[in-house]
């Protein structure tokens, strides 16, 4: 933190003290570490302790970085219930590791009073006092005055400050023997992104690529709740805000690089809010890494509980209840399920050793990359869809809490949804003259008359090998909604157009209903339940569309 980058730092925060992100309430953390005394101490901000500081004074910074695997991450200071006594009378900076003093270098460098650390400000092994502070998550990394983020550092007990050179590379000039040094070289993004916009970002860009921190499942919230970010990178620092970013070194742009909690403040529309939900947050969030699996609900809880302040709605596992038929239709990146049986499947979703969440939530799949929305045959994502219609009837959630929070974990949820099923008539093909096959499509239908295209949330066969077809033992398409399409025909895969399969006229009095969608679900045998294991879209056609359903009439099921 030389003189230099102080002034930096000062200087750009200060040409957003008006910012609209730093619209901060009174919101104070239940405890922090004053670091602008020798030796730095645990507080508890309760109301006489507020009163003392004079809350006007109480600025904080929160610190977001890796724990690092379980051998380094229990190296560094933690505050437990047998230890809070020694920690509120202080700790030697020896004690810290170096994400922490580095942290408090930081701080101090910049006047900071206080900093937030979840280390030791929330109790470890006490599960009260975690499920608390863990509810308020979102709160403290929006209220702070910024937050520092260790993007260089992969665990803990490393620091930040001191950068490390990616490669070094000694030289000694032919001309003059005696002239010698070393090429400090880091990386940076490939050389045909090098102009433009995309020069500027190379820097950021090549930080987060080689960082762990951008692919931990609770520094999606902080980053998104976070009004301020102060990004110590590999190869330059960087700061982000609500309406700029800027590497040291370089011009500030006003670009939109990540989303971020505050976009949903503004006066938009709920359902585009929803709409995020789905196509921003989750998706970003669904593939992240998590120590605990239990984690997957609470870590972005604090994100659900600031989506919800617009919403006023119903958060149903992961979901909205106001728009259930979106968030129920997501699908799993194929690269990830193709390596996934189906007896393995069966076993994560029946035999879990933790209940993490149920069969029709996003959040059953970890560590999967999610998406949302209608995808057209060949899994193209089809923009052309008009006019959605919910086509199933009344849904009914049955959610059990494991704690207060109201967005955390959950211990049961079944679904009981009223909407036409029908079972599979046909096998599930792969192997089409669709090129796009290849990312994990395949058509339900005989003899090249196809009449729904499926996504499965496995890939392999009882043998181990890709899948080519499927038997339709006790797998059924479930209805969810249906749309009209601009250009029916556009989306059809190469062996459906051959075959044929035009789109159905218009129906009197309305627009084209141009393709239905919904979920594949598996019966358990010997129950009343059902698992979702996938998700199919049907094109009006020969047999496509609503012809699926002909003569079935709405009946209730329990998805688990």
């Amino acid at each position: 933190m030389t003189p230099d980058t102080v002034s930096w730092i000062h200087s750009s925060l200060q040409s957003c003290q008006n910012c609209e992100a730093l619209s901060r309430d009174q919101f104070i953390p239940t405890r922090l570490v004053q670091v602008d005394c020798g030796p730095p101490r645990l507080v508890e901000m309760d109301q006489s302790t507020i009163l003392s500081f004079g809350a006007e004074r109480i600025k904080y910074a929160a610190l977001s970085y890796c724990w690092g695997p379980p051998e380094e991450a229990t190296l560094q200071l933690k505050t437990e219930r047998d230890s809070l006594h020694s920690r509120l009378s202080g700790f030697l900076e020896s004690e810290t590791t170096g994400a922490l003093r580095d942290a408090i270098t930081v701080c101090r460098a910049l006047s900071i009073s206080f900093l937030w650390v979840d280390a030791l400000c929330i109790l470890q092994g006490d599960l009260q006092d975690w499920q608390r502070e863990s509810s308020l998550m979102g709160q403290i990394y929006s209220n702070s005055l910024l937050t520092i983020c260790a993007l260089s550092s992969r665990s803990c007990i490393e620091g930040f400050l001191d950068r490390r050179v990616a490669l070094a590379v000694p030289f000694r000039s032919r001309v003059t023997p005696d002239v010698e040094s070393t090429f400090n070289l880091t990386p940076v993004m490939r050389a045909d992104f090098l102009r433009s916009y995309l020069s500027l970002y190379r820097y950021l860009g090549a930080d987060r690529d080689s960082s762990l921190w951008d692919s931990r499942g609770w520094t999606l919230l902080e980053r998104t709740m976070s009004a301020r970010m102060l990004m110590f990178g590999q190869s330059r620092l960087h700061i982000l805000c609500s309406h700029k970013w800027q590497t040291q070194g370089q011009r500030a742009r006003s670009d939109k690089l990540f989303f971020q909690h505050r976009e949903i403040q503004s006066d938009i529309d709920l359902d585009d809010i929803c709409g995020m939900w789905y196509v921003s947050a989750v998706p970003e969030y669904s593939a992240r890494s998590l120590t605990y699996m239990t984690d997957r609900f609470p870590a972005i809880s604090g994100l659900a509980k600031a989506f919800n302040e617009k919403l006023q709605d119903e958060y149903v596992a992961g979901l909205w209840k106001r728009r259930m038929h979106e968030g129920l239709y997501w699908h799993c990146d194929y690269k990830q399920t193709r390596h996934l049986s189906w007896p393995k499947l069966l076993d994560e979703l029946m035999n879990a050793p933790t209940y993490i969440a149920p069969s029709w939530s996003w959040a059953n799949r970890p560590r999967y990359s999610v998406e949302f929305g209608v995808f057209g045959w060949g899994g193209r994502r089809n923009v052309t869809f008009i006019n959605d219609f919910r086509e199933h009837g009344s849904i009914t959630p049955r959610v059990t809490l494991a704690s207060t929070n109201p967005y955390g974990q959950v211990s049961s949820a079944v679904l009981q949804i009223t909407t036409k099923v029908v079972g599979i008539r046909d096998d599930i093909v792969f192997g089409s003259s669709d090129p796009y096959d290849r990312v994990g499509h395949a058509y339900v239908g005989s003899h090249g008359q196809f009449y729904a295209s499926c996504r499965f949330d496995w890939g392999l066969g009882p043998d181990g090998r890709q899948l080519k077809s499927i038997p339709p033992d006790n797998l059924m398409l479930m209805l969810l909604l249906s749309a009209g399409d601009m250009n029916p025909r556009s989306a059809l895969p190469a062996a459906a157009a051959t075959a044929g399969l035009d789109a159905a006229p218009k129906p009197d009095g309305g627009e084209d209903v141009a393709l239905v969608s919904g979920l594949i679900i598996y019966a358990i045998p010997n129950t009343s339940n059902f698992l979702r294991v996938g998700s199919f879209t049907s094109h009006t056609g020969q047999g496509g569309g609503m012809r699926i359903f002909d003569g079935c009439e709405p009946t209730t099921i329990n998805l688990i």
